[in-house]
């Protein structure tokens, strides 16, 4: 029954910490977030829901960074408060080891590492690749239309548009000019380029169409000029022609500055897949790849292997039959042909044989790539476990709570963690190391640590304690 009550008690003294922990840690991952895409989302004009959207697939994409964090953090500060509390010195008098303190939180572990796994499997690659796309849709819009005072706007098509004053409260604009490059109309049998037409007008009013697709700009008291090339135009007898107008109207095509949605189809979806579907699809490239090495086989034996030259006449030397050399007996235009073509021959197989190569090199990339990402499936769990074996010895052996000491811990821990991911992650994909060693390289080196530090721990380790470096110090180096 105490044990139950003890078990108890870590894993609710666990919860908050690592609750707090994580939101603080997704917190400033999506500050980051916002701070590498913000000249993206600025003035792009786009609605709540698509920005909830991004924030949505990325706060999911991010669970990767900031789940390992949470463990290392909280598992520090727990066992940390503990110490620092008295309570772990209180729990061994008892005879309670440990490695029996840890126990509930092993198991809650273990419970994370499946449905980390869970997620990496089956949330995360969706998650992930609709983040991509989106991002890519955003960063294709067009800003909106803003025109400034002073200012020449040129985004929108064929049209280059300048205002003098504009009233923020009645949104009129005054003293307007306007460069239309679209004069004559697109199905003009003339050159646009002998065509130039200049628009001014007092004031005007911009509004946008009932589908958002036109930008009505609605002009009054003004003037086109309009020059023209005589020689481009038969009978022309007015190069230059000038219009006054009291109302006029302009509708600009603003379709191209509007965000649109692309189909997800169009881009590369190896991150959707899951563990069983990449095993199939690394199956199904492999064997296209033995397929191509096949034909690039077949292709040389067919067409340069079997390229002899030999006569059918034979003659008889000392009781044996020597071939007659059927190339010596040719004519020197003959030879030339023989040999032009099979210099044609070589250079068909070299092509042939390059685009083979081409597509072997793609697919062993894709390969490359779709190992990666099977092994970034289990990645997550077990550095999750292995953060927990890191944090939790530590943070008993430091016995520093609060927010100074394991902060600092975790941080250069996590770097150390994340360094090593990435590295070993890219490692992998420019083919210096497997991918299984690049994608377990932190693992590798950090579990040791783990299993070192949670062995010191255990046995009341004086790791962090200064007097026993310098007694050690004393004993190796001041040794008469």
């Amino acid at each position: 029954m105490r044990l139950k009550r003890l078990n108890s008690l870590i894993v609710r003294s666990y919860i908050g910490p690592f609750v707090t922990t994580f939101c603080i840690a997704m917190f400033f991952l999506m500050m980051q977030f916002l701070w590498k895409y913000m000249d993206d989302l600025m003035g792009k004009g786009l609605e709540f829901g698509i920005i909830a959207e991004l924030m949505f697939y990325a706060s999911a994409s991010l669970v990767p960074m900031a789940l390992p964090l949470a463990i290392l953090f909280s598992s520090i500060m727990t066992f940390g408060n503990l110490g620092e509390n008295s309570e772990l010195t209180a729990m061994k008098a008892a005879g309670i080891s440990l490695m029996r303190v840890m126990k509930p939180l092993t198991a809650a572990m273990l419970i994370i590492g499946l449905g980390a796994f869970f997620f990496s499997n089956n949330l995360w690659p969706v998650a992930h690749f609709k983040m991509r796309v989106l991002i890519s849709d955003i960063s294709n819009a067009k800003p909106t239309l803003n025109i400034k005072e002073g200012v020449f706007y040129n985004d929108l098509p064929n049209f280059s548009i300048r205002i003098k004053n504009k009233d923020e409260a009645s949104k009129e604009l005054k003293d307007i000019l306007i460069y239309d490059h679209s004069f004559p109309p697109p199905n003009y049998a003339v050159d646009p380029r002998d065509h130039k037409r200049t628009i001014r007008a007092e004031k005007g009013m911009m509004t946008k169409s009932k589908d958002g697709k036109k930008l009505l700009l609605d002009l009054e008291n003004g003037t086109i000029y309009q020059e023209m090339n005589p020689s481009t135009i038969e009978n022309s007898m007015h190069p230059y022609q000038r219009y006054s107008f009291q109302k006029a109207s302009i509708a600009f095509d603003i379709s191209e500055l509007s965000f649109a949605r692309s189909e997800e189809e169009e881009y590369s979806n190896e991150h959707m897949l899951t563990i069983g579907q990449l095993v199939n699809v690394i199956d199904s490239v492999s064997k296209r790849m033995e397929r191509k090495e096949d034909e690039s086989r077949s292709y040389l034996q067919n067409n340069l292997g079997t390229a002899r030259l030999k006569d059918t006449t034979h003659r008889k030397q000392a009781g044996e039959v020597i071939p007659i050399n059927y190339f010596e007996r040719l004519a020197d235009v003959e030879k030339k042909q023989h040999i032009q073509g099979a210099i044609n021959r070589a250079r068909n197989a070299e092509t042939y044989l390059s685009s083979n190569n081409l597509i072997t090199g793609f697919d062993k990339e894709y390969i490359q790539r779709l190992n990666v990402e099977w092994h970034r499936k289990f990645t997550l769990s077990f550095a999750c476990i292995v953060l927990f074996f890191i944090g939790a010895p530590l943070g008993a052996i430091v016995k520093k709570g609060g927010l100074g000491v394991p902060i600092l811990l975790s941080v250069l821990l996590f770097i150390l963690y994340y360094v090593l991911s990435n590295s070993g992650e890219q490692m992998a994909k420019n083919y210096i190391i497997s991918p299984f060693a690049g994608m377990w390289l932190s693992s590798f080196i950090l579990f040791p640590l783990g299993l070192f530090l949670t062995y010191k721990a255990n046995t009341d380790s004086k790791l962090m304690d200064k007097e026993a470096y310098v007694k050690l110090f004393k004993k190796l180096f001041l040794r008469k």
